[in-house]
């Protein structure tokens, strides 16, 4: 029987260079996987925005946030939903509504006006050309 002392450590061979690189694309690969998992993505409807002009002021806020929005203009008193995306008129004291009666603006663009109160609400993309939200309004005036 050999002596305890006798023996001789074994050490794992040392990396060669093809080690070297096989360990690096997989180390790549991984940062690459994580950043794809668990980056947040920029949704079209963050970089959008919509903007409320009233009594000469205007007023915006962001696409991606659900809120309502009261205002009175020229005497009239407005309610502005921002919900899901998208923008409409939920309640209006004008004399026609037609304001209220408009399907909800997508973050693609588009116009609401109310004539009665002077009210105009667009949505507008962050980086967007102007001259494709107006060729994209849709109008209703009252």
């Amino acid at each position: 029987m050999p002596h305890p002392k006798d023996r001789t450590k074994e050490y794992p061979a040392p990396l060669c260079r093809g080690d070297r690189a096989v360990y690096l694309i997989l180390l790549l690969l991984l940062v690459s996987v994580s950043v794809l998992l668990y980056a947040k993505p920029v949704s079209a409807a963050d970089a959008a925005s919509v903007h409320i002009q009233s009594d000469g002021a205007e007023s915006v806020y962001p696409l991606s946030e659900d809120r309502t929005v009261s205002l009175t203009s020229c005497g009239y008193h407005l309610t502005v939903t921002i919900e899901n995306g998208s923008v409409r008129v939920t309640q209006s004291d004008c004399p026609d509504k037609s304001c209220t009666a408009m399907t909800p603006l997508p973050m693609s663009g588009g116009a609401i006006v109310c004539l009665p109160a002077q009210v105009i609400i667009t949505v507008e993309r962050e980086g967007g050309d102007d001259d494709d939200e107006i060729s994209s309004a849709d109008i209703i005036l009252g």
